[in-house]
C-alpha cells in the first residue's frame, strides 16, 4: 500500500489520508483511457503539493510518485504549468510535446528533468479542480508510450473527472486536516482551452 507524504506544508490525518487514497484510486481507474499517468495538485497556503499520482503501467508507479513529491514549485511560479491553471482557473493543453525541442527552457531541479525524460510525456492536458465556482487543485493527463494526442474533445472527460476529485478533496479538507487555498474563482469555460506547455 503507497504511503501518502508530502512536502510541508501540507499536514495530513487519518481523514484526509483515507481521501488521498480515494483520489489515487480514481486517477488508477481512469488510466489508460485518459491518459497514460496522471496526477493530482493542490495549493496548499503558498504552496502547490502533490497528493496523488498513477500510471497505467504498474512497473512506472514509483516513477510517477518520485516525479510528484520532487515537483515543489510555489503557487507564484510564473513557469509552472499547475501553478498557473490553479491561479488562473483555466485549463492548458498541449497537444504535442517534443523531447528534444530547443525552445524548451531547462527544468530547475536535476531530479525533475530525469524523472520527466524517464516518463516521455508526449501531449498532455491540466485542468483545473473546481468545486462551488473556487479552484483547489489542478488535475494533470499525459499521454506517453501510446502516441496519442489531447485534443479539445478531451476537455470534458477530464473537468469530469476533476469535478470528482475536487469534492473528495472539499470533504478531506477539515480544519484538523490539510489547508485548501480556495480564494481563486474559477473562470466560465471557455470554447477553447488556452495552449501551453506543462512544466
Amino acid at each position: 500500500m503507497h504511503t501518502f507524504r508530502s512536502a510541508a506544508p501540507l499536514r495530513t490525518t487519518p481523514h484526509s489520508v483515507a481521501a488521498f487514497r480515494l483520489i489515487d484510486r480514481g486517477l488508477r481507474r481512469a488510466l489508460p483511457g485518459l491518459g497514460d499517468f496522471a496526477f493530482v495538485h493542490v495549493r496548499a497556503r503558498n504552496a502547490i503539493v502533490g497528493v496523488a499520482a498513477a500510471h497505467h503501467r504498474g512497473d512506472q508507479t514509483r516513477l510517477v510518485r518520485s516525479l510528484m513529491r520532487a515537483y515543489r514549485v510555489a503557487a507564484s511560479d510564473p513557469v509552472s504549468a499547475v501553478a498557473h491553471v490553479i491561479r488562473t482557473g483555466k485549463p492548458l493543453m498541449r497537444s504535442d510535446i517534443y523531447p528534444d525541442a530547443s525552445d524548451q527552457p531547462p527544468m530547475r531541479a536535476h531530479r525533475v528533468t530525469e524523472l520527466h525524460r524517464q516518463l516521455a510525456p508526449r501531449s498532455a492536458l491540466v485542468v483545473p479542480i473546481v468545486v462551488r465556482n473556487s479552484v483547489l487543485g489542478a488535475l494533470s493527463l499525459c499521454y506517453s508510450d501510446s502516441r496519442r494526442r489531447y485534443s479539445q474533445a478531451s476537455l470534458p472527460a477530464a473537468r469530469q473527472l476533476a469535478t470528482q476529485m475536487g469534492y473528495v478533496l472539499m470533504m478531506a479538507a477539515e480544519p484538523q486536516g490539510f489547508q485548501l487555498t480556495t480564494a481563486t474563482r474559477a473562470r466560465p469555460h471557455s470554447r477553447d482551452a488556452a495552449r501551453a506547455r506543462p512544466r
